[in-house]
């Protein structure tokens, strides 16, 4: 996984060797379920890169939300339509004109009818057909922007399980260490059959029964978290995660910068985008109102009368064409006002964008503070382990030397022993900053629309 946005575009389409999106531009076309689906392998392990896949392809609301990119892209396809031609044909008798007529020259089958036949052609107006076109394909990017943000929740949440079964198989690892630390211990302590020792081999025993019970409790949480995410992601069989998850770590997060990142954000964030695209609809439809002022051709009419009349005239024909010119009236002297609506939408949005621009730019910086506090503590974990590793290691030599008799041999064993679980307990101990620093990494990830390391390789464009 490269990226919290648009994640099944970065993987699919970044092999191809095609750019990122950039401001204003989003990456097109959004794979189908089908197609990211087949980039997952059908057997072996599967990593935090094929789960996200299989989670994306799978998940019932991205394939709502591809339908409704579809459904705009055909309506944008619709927005070019014509409207089909109207024929109106039309019969008209003069009755009473016949009668009388009739009466006076004595003539019984005489005719006095009219009938005519029209074929009327719309016009669409230019003006206002490219702004309902230029609409149509903003609500394109509006749907887009809507499955980023679908997408980017389904990645972040596989990505959050991938980070919590590491941390959670660190801690396994640990507690594996610790009981088999014990273990050693015990058993060192039943190979010495030194009755005066039963104490510390009750106790040895009590801690080896303790730290069974809690890797017991960290597999059982490992096996139900990798359940869930199989689950989620319509994975069969969970064995197939793989466990040698990392932990993930940024090298010097005081050093980022603040105004580069919101940058990027305003680049990648669904809502930003989201929001742009409700702007250029509201643009659109405004354009499109006031096309509506200027006067055009509505309709072209070609038709045929024909008229039948007693007396003189006999029978007429004619051929006739015409147009109609919509007279935007109410628009001129401003009786109408839909274009109100449009522009206060616009001018909303706009406001709206400006303030997410400073929202955004709080969010990243308080997300990278938390980050540097984070590392720092994390930092403090790493040098106290380091301390107490070499403290052990000098204790136990300076032990070594001092051993005289088999109290102090065993005094010398004890300590060794204590060091090394005090170790195991500081390494936990690590693992709780490591979540808390896993956190703020996200938290700042959410913040970017976009993962870190991929943030922090692009390039600020103007």
């Amino acid at each position: 996984m490269d990226r919290f946005l648009a994640i099944s575009l970065f993987l699919a389409v970044t092999a191809k060797g095609m750019t990122p999106p950039t401001a204003g531009r989003l990456l097109a076309p959004i794979p189908s379920a089908k197609s990211i689906a087949e980039m997952v392998p059908k057997r072996g392990k599967l990593g935090e890169r094929e789960l996200t896949l299989m989670a994306i392809a799978h998940r019932p609301e991205l394939e709502r939300l591809r339908g409704a990119i579809n459904t705009a892209k055909a309506q944008k396809r619709a927005a070019h339509d014509l409207e089909n031609p109207e024929f109106r044909y039309s019969y008209a008798e003069d009755n009473d004109n016949r009668v009388s007529l009739t009466k006076k020259m004595g003539n019984s089958s005489g005719r006095d009818d009219t009938w005519a036949g029209l074929l009327r052609f719309r016009l669409p107006h230019p003006w206002e057909r490219k702004a309902r076109v230029q609409r149509a394909a903003a609500e394109i990017s509006l749907a887009e922007a809507e499955y980023y943000a679908g997408e980017d929740a389904v990645v972040r949440k596989v990505c959050d399980a991938f980070q919590e079964l590491a941390i959670l198989q660190g801690k396994l690892a640990s507690q594996n260490l610790r009981k088999s630390g014990f273990e050693s211990y015990r058993d060192w302590i039943e190979k010495q059959k030194v009755p005066k020792l039963g104490l510390d081999l009750a106790s040895a025993r009590v801690k080896v029964y303790n730290t069974l019970s809690d890797v017991r409790n960290l597999e059982s949480s490992i096996e139900a978290m990798r359940n869930d995410l199989a689950a989620f992601c319509g994975l069969a069989d969970a064995s197939r995660i793989e466990n040698s998850s990392k932990i993930r770590r940024i090298s010097d997060p005081s050093t980022l910068d603040v105004e580069y990142l919101t940058s990027i954000a305003m680049l990648y964030r669904s809502d930003v985008l989201g929001d742009q695209a409700r702007l250029a609809i509201a643009r659109a439809e405004l354009a499109e109102v006031k096309a509506r002022r200027i006067p055009f051709s509505t309709y072209v009419d070609v038709g045929y009368r024909q008229t039948n009349s007693l007396g003189r005239t006999g029978l007429s024909e004619e051929w006739f064409a015409r147009v109609g010119v919509s007279i935007p009236l109410w628009e001129w002297i401003g009786f109408n006002k839909q274009h109100t609506v449009h522009e206060t939408a616009s001018q909303s949005l706009e406001r709206q964008i400006e303030m997410q621009h400073q929202v955004i730019s709080t969010e990243v910086s308080h997300a990278v503070k938390l980050l540097v506090a984070a590392e720092a503590q994390l930092s403090i974990h790493d040098k106290d382990l380091s301390r107490i590793t070499a403290d052990m290691k000098k204790s136990m030599a300076d032990a070594q030397i001092a051993t005289l008799d088999l109290d102090d041999f065993v005094k010398a064993a004890r300590i060794e022993q204590e060091f090394k679980d005090l170790t195991g307990q500081m390494e936990l101990s690590r693992y709780s900053s490591i979540a808390n620093y896993q956190e703020a990494l996200m938290a700042l990830e959410k913040a970017l629309g976009i993962r870190l390391e991929r943030a922090l390789s692009q390039t600020a464009e103007p």
